[in-house]
């Protein structure tokens, strides 16, 4: 895959990047934080309120109460500019047309149809610790070995191929730096 091509591949011509240096975390995350759906092409600050953001749809019965910032419909979340498609930064092929490599990532016809996914940047730091987000007891963090003070939790949905079903997956990633 060539990240000089242009265009998404990489993120290397997108305004939307991961942060490579500490300084570059606080801006992306006040860009995000200031979107109505605390996400854009496919990057979100931490989730806020309920977790499991698939399950609140237009058509949950009876619609959540006491929404907090952030929580949207997963209708609202699979939009063109908030979450983003499989391949769509990682140059993955999806075949052509006619041979698709995997007909249901692929099938991008729909905001219902298809593979997406959002990648939560969540920083880690003192403050981490009084919110929970990754600690190994009360008192202290997990030792990790970052260059930037940043984990991720990535999201990924691909919907059936019969109506109503989906699978989600989520990971939380740490990209540590490696011991001299």
């Amino acid at each position: 895959m060539d990240c000089n091509a242009g265009g998404d591949i990489c993120r290397s011509f997108t305004p939307d990047r991961f942060p490579l240096e500490a300084q570059e975390i606080t801006p992306l995350i006040n860009t995000l934080d200031a979107q109505p759906t605390k996400c854009r092409n496919g990057l979100c600050i931490r989730r806020t309120g309920r977790q499991d953001f698939w399950n609140y749809t237009s058509a949950t019965t009876p619609a959540p109460t006491g929404l907090q910032p952030g929580e949207v419909t997963l209708e609202e979340l699979t939009k063109t500019g908030i979450g983003a498609r499989y391949g769509q930064f990682t140059g993955a092929k999806l075949g052509d047309s006619t041979n698709p490599a995997n007909p249901i990532l692929a099938d991008q016809s729909a905001g219902n149809q298809g593979g997406w996914y959002w990648i939560e940047i969540m920083p880690y730091s003192d403050a981490a610790k009084t919110k929970n987000l990754v600690v190994d007891t009360v008192a202290s963090q997990l030792a990790l070995s970052l260059d930037v003070y940043v984990i991720y939790r990535i999201t990924a949905l691909a919907y059936g191929r019969k109506p109503g079903t989906m699978v989600v997956l989520q990971e939380t990633y740490a990209r540590q730096r490696k011991k001299d």
